[in-house]
């Protein structure tokens, strides 16, 4: 009688160097548990060979060959587990708002840098008054901690699956975006079920605090020419204070918005049309910068009264993107700074300030 041949374990590297063996079935949530309890109720996920991925991965689908296989457990005291957190948050959102309305066909749904978003084709139109009964329903969703689970599928049976589902944007994905992938993988949790890569965190209860943010059009893979869309916006954190304090930031930067505060002040003027370009006389009251979007200069032309203006400095705004700045300049007697901002719609600009 010949004996059924056991497959060999698979050789896990810790970053202490230790090294554990697994079963190729075995995965980073069970080395986790072999450690501690505690620890496994912490993980969120985990890096292996420098990829991010569900901590339920199975060790086997990752293995590359007789090299042992570098593991570092995720928790919520490392950055990239927030990312992961909020990308299962996007699904939570989905999820809620496919109970909610009729007729959801689902887009993508990535992160961002301060949390993410999805992209909706429904016939009914989304509004700000529907974001409580969304976080209610993400809320309801969270408290039942159901799993997020991972399974593939080979492209054609991936396409009549979404086909099922009534997805037909995942149906137009699969056809086009992913017609050089043999096999592509899907998350289920619950009754919703949706293509993507991952990786996701073991269990919806992990998040601590979401909120719904904003809503916005899109269209379909950025296309003008394409689908319009839904696209919500939302954020989540692993700590409700953490959403607190982020709330907190985003009002503390509207009150120190320089637009914000010239409007009210009487300070800030916006134009719909391109400032005068420089080197001749100008109407009272406009603004002394020219020069392109990018780089821009304050002109060097003259007031209506005869008085020239000059440039003394210029350089980027603290924190700000590259179409803002300030310039200090002086207009005969008087001396100033001076804020520009290209808005899209037009310039803004001070025309009085702190007279120095």
């Amino acid at each position: 009688m010949i004996a059924a041949s056991s497959t060999p374990n698979l050789q896990i590297q810790l970053p202490d160097g230790n090294i554990v063996e697994q079963p190729p079935s075995g995965t980073s949530m069970d080395v986790a548990k072999d450690i501690s309890e505690g620890l496994a109720r912490s993980v969120i996920a985990a890096e292996i060979d420098g990829s991010i991925v569900d901590a339920d991965r199975p060790f086997g689908e990752m293995s590359t060959g007789d090299k042992p296989i570098a593991l570092r457990l995720l928790t919520s005291r490392d950055p990239e587990a927030l990312g992961v957190l909020r990308h299962s948050a996007a699904h939570v959102m989905a999820r809620a708002v496919m109970r909610l309305f009729e007729g959801v066909s689902l887009a993508f749904g990535p992160t961002t840098e301060g949390g993410f978003y999805y992209d909706f084709d429904l016939p009914e139109k989304i509004s700000e008054e529907d974001f409580p009964k969304i976080e209610a329903e993400m809320r309801r969703i969270i408290k039942d901690k159901e799993p997020f689970e991972r399974f593939a599928l080979e492209r054609e049976e991936a396409r009549q699956l979404c086909e099922d589902l009534h997805q037909d944007l995942k149906v137009e994905h699969i056809e086009t975006g992913l017609a050089d992938q043999t096999h592509v993988s899907f998350y289920r949790q619950g009754e919703f079920v949706d293509l993507c890569r991952g990786p996701h965190i073991p269990n919806a209860g992990k998040i601590k605090a979401i909120k719904v943010m904003s809503i916005a059009g899109s269209h379909w893979k950025g296309d003008a020419s394409g689908r319009y869309l839904q696209r919500l916006y939302g954020t989540a954190f692993f700590d409700k204070k953490e959403l607190a304090a982020y709330l907190e930031q985003i009002e503390e930067a509207k009150r120190r918005d320089h637009r914000v505060l010239g409007r009210q002040h009487g300070l800030c003027r916006h134009r719909r049309r391109e400032p005068h370009r420089g080197g001749s006389a100008r109407a009272p009251g406009a603004p002394l910068l020219s020069g392109p979007r990018h780089g821009l200069v304050l002109g060097g032309g003259r007031d209506a009264d005869g008085s020239s203006s000059h440039v003394a400095a210029c350089g980027p705004a603290a924190s700000c993107a590259s179409d803002r700045g300030w310039c200090f300049f002086e207009t005969g007697s008087r001396r100033a700074f001076v804020f520009w901002d290209f808005l899209g719609r037009g310039w803004c600009f001070f025309k009085s300030c702190s007279v120095l």
